[in-house]
């Protein structure tokens, strides 16, 4: 058990956590409550008989694929899997979609990014995404406003 004064002013703990201990055993529970909640769910409904294993076989392909690939770039160039498979999915969206529609997409995330920080507060923690979120939120709310604007029709 963590106390006060074994808390760094970061407020991650200095100590490791007591895995004895009925916090940490209802921590494990929670979290382990949502993927045995599926598995429940999922026998339940019989979905093995209405999933579209075709599109199981080409996700799987298609993910050890870019495993595949992004495997030099971990172990040469010491990237994290992360920013290696980071890489190689956004050369595959570059080369499925073409780079105009990418471009349009960076833009509308810059707008957006630019209107959410212009709203959301300077000491916020992880004020980059948040701001994302509330700038894409803004700009998606005021264009489906304004679609019902009668823009092209005669005034009658």
């Amino acid at each position: 058990m963590t106390h006060a004064t074994d808390v760094a002013k970061d407020g991650i703990p200095s100590s490791p956590p007591d895995i004895r201990s009925p916090r940490w055993f209802a921590m494990i529970a929670l979290i382990a409550a949502g993927p045995l909640a599926v598995a429940i769910g999922f026998v339940h409904a019989r979905m093995w008989l209405h999933l579209p294993w075709q599109r199981l076989a080409l996700s799987l392909e298609l993910a050890l694929l870019a495993t595949v690939i992004a495997w030099p770039l971990r172990r040469y160039a010491r990237l994290p899997w992360s920013l290696a498979l980071m890489i190689v999915w956004s050369a595959a969206l570059l080369l499925f979609v073409g780079p105009l529609p990418v471009f349009a997409s960076l833009l509308l995330a810059s707008a957006a990014l630019a209107v959410g920080t212009w709203l959301v507060p300077a000491g916020m923690p992880a004020r980059a995404p948040v701001a994302l979120c509330v700038g894409l939120t803004l700009i998606g709310g005021v264009a489906g406003w304004t679609l019902s604007w009668p823009l092209h029709s005669t005034a009658a």
